[in-house]
């Protein structure tokens, strides 16, 4: 029957069932990249949604910062007075903890305006020095240890020796 059928067609049969075969193989390519395609799509739809809420909530201005409480800022009406009753206060949570201060002085560095900071060292067993900084922290009125160290005694019965810098709320009165 094949030998009834001109060259010609043949050929034109062949190229058909060629294109035929290419076509199904492409489509088993094809449409599995497609939906992968429309996937990613949703997807990047999705993250430029979230990037957008982010922007939107990074673009937002910040609520202002609440007032300290009446307790937790030193008032006087200058630095020097407010100084003196931050030392005071140290020293107050010193005799309460049982800790020796070996010294209390201004840092070499100023901190902010509105901000007091003072140099501390004391010595102490550890369960005095950790009862020493829960009093600072908690205390009236409010510090806050910006830096601080903590040394072993020179033999293993002696005392810790906690040093850093304290900082305190000032809040000007007058």
């Amino acid at each position: 029957m094949i030998e009834q059928v001109s060259p010609l067609t043949r050929r034109i049969v062949a190229v058909g069932l060629l294109i035929l075969v290419l076509l199904v193989g492409l489509q088993g390519i094809l449409l599995p990249l497609a939906s992968r395609i429309s996937d990613q799509r949703e997807e990047l739809a999705i993250l430029r949604d979230r990037a957008a809420h982010l922007k939107d909530i990074n673009d937002r201005p910040l609520p202002p910062m609440s007032a300290l409480p009446a307790h937790a800022a030193i008032k006087a009406i200058a630095a020097g007075p407010a100084l003196e009753r931050l030392r005071a206060a140290i020293s107050q949570a010193a005799t309460a903890s049982g800790v020796t201060l070996n010294g209390v002085a201004p840092p070499s560095s100023a901190g902010p305006a509105q901000h007091l900071d003072l140099e501390v060292s004391a010595t102490g067993s550890e369960e005095a020095l950790t009862q020493f900084v829960g009093l600072l922290e908690h205390g009236d009125p409010l510090m806050r240890w910006e830096s601080w160290r903590i040394q072993p005694g020179s033999a293993t019965d002696q005392p810790l020796t906690l040093s850093g810098r304290v900082a305190a709320a000032w809040e000007r009165t007058g």
